[in-house]
């Protein structure tokens, strides 16, 4: 009889039936207010997922009640976002209706599928709103459903979490210079990068994109980060691109890793010699600005993916570096961006974009990420967005 009680009880889910309670997930706050309705498990109920903000896979049910959101309390979802109203818009599921969202005449606009709309708005299913910076995915989904996606999100998060625990911090100091942007996708892809000096003189950056995306390619792709920190290719000269790459293509071969292979771009400065060897496998070229800005140099050989092809010999190349210039790395998914009408960026517009002036260069990486922000039409990423920027100063 007991066993039965509990499967009873677990096809129902409480809404809320308690007092009024804050919980934080980094710069947003959920006030839950109380209600006396509950659900089916398998009722269908509307959700709001937040694809890119402050904490990316959080679900927020939408009740009986509708939800204030704004940028400080009394509104039920507290985003701590300098582009958010205090009094925002105001979310509300209608039994036959839908879900409405109604914007107070915000500042800077509620906008559905990237579109700012006026007053009230139907939202269908699977629309995009976004709210200053934050950007949600409406879903109509049962409380069985949301907890299965729930769990997957739980994987996400700490897949993520993970990633981007290894992301080295920028030099802001020295004979080099490095700066980056990072994004990572709604569904989580497969970048990494990192960069150390090997000794006083050499110093080696790399920049990786296993294909595929969700945790898998993520872990993967940490995987081989740690190996590339930590020297543990036996018997290999991190001082040389293509042993490097060579060594981990017989070490991370695809047979082994469910099919998964990755691109890389690995390369060494050194600075008695201003010399610059690299090795590309599969990956987009890296860009080489001179110090005035004016020209381009592409930094690419042309090799296999990297897991695809035991025993295949990889090529590299050599380049001088002169003082003052800058060095970008970056992932295909900080050009192949559609914007509202489906168009994909090109590599030859991000390069472009490499020569615009009217910025500080130190801002670069993160002029290049807004760039790409404005050319989505809710700024949800499909792909990792990656951009490594390296200045190579005269400061000894």
């Amino acid at each position: 009889m007991g066993q039965v009680i509990t499967r009873l009880a677990e096809q129902f889910e409480p809404y809320e039936a308690v007092p009024p309670v804050s919980e934080a997930a980094g710069d947003m706050t959920i006030v839950r207010r109380a209600s006396s309705l509950w659900h089916a498990a398998d009722e269908r109920c509307w959700y709001l997922v937040m694809v890119e903000g402050t904490g990316p896979g959080t679900r927020i049910r939408i009740g009986d009640r509708p939800i204030v959101v704004g940028r400080i309390e009394p509104a039920d979802l507290v985003l701590h976002d300098t582009e958010v109203s205090r009094r925002h818009c105001t979310l509300e599921a209608h039994p036959h209706t839908g879900l409405v969202v109604t914007d107070h005449e915000a500042t800077n606009g509620t906008y559905v599928n990237g579109e700012r709309i006026q007053g009230s708005f139907v939202l269908p299913e699977h629309a995009i709103l976004q709210v200053g910076r934050h950007v949600f995915r409406c879903e109509q989904i049962s409380a069985v459903e949301a907890a299965r996606l729930d769990s997957h999100a739980d994987e996400f998060r700490r897949a993520r979490d993970y990633v981007q625990a290894l992301l080295p911090a920028p030099i802001e100091h020295g004979p080099l210079r490095v700066d980056w942007a990072f994004v990572p996708s709604a569904e989580l892809g497969g970048d990494a990068f990192g960069y150390h000096w090997l000794d006083e003189h050499r110093f080696a950056v790399f920049l990786i994109d296993v294909s595929g995306h969700g945790p898998g390619a993520a872990l993967h792709s940490a995987s081989i980060t740690n190996v590339l920190r930590s020297g543990s290719l036996p018997g290999v000269n991190f001082a040389v691109p293509v042993e490097v790459v060579g060594a981990l293509n017989e070490t991370f071969a695809m047979e082994a890793y469910g099919g998964m292979c990755f691109s890389i771009w690995y390369g060494v400065y050194d600075r008695r010699s201003a010399q610059f060897d690299y090795c590309s496998a599969g990956h987009p070229p890296a860009y080489l600005i001179d110090w005035e800005g004016a020209g381009v140099l592409s930094l690419q050989t042309r090799n296999l993916l990297v897991g695809a092809l035991p025993g295949y010999r990889f090529r590299s190349e050599s380049v001088t570096i002169p003082m003052g210039s800058r060095v970008y790395l970056f992932s295909d998914g900080a050009f192949e961006i559609r914007d509202e009408h489906g168009r994909e960026g090109r590599l030859e517009d991000f390069r472009a974009q490499l020569l615009v002036p009217g910025t500080t260069p130190e801002s670069r990486p993160a002029w290049l990420l807004e760039h790409a922000r404005r050319r989505l039409p809710a700024r949800a990423f499909e792909d990792d967005f990656t951009v490594v920027s390296i200045e190579f100063c005269c400061v000894p």
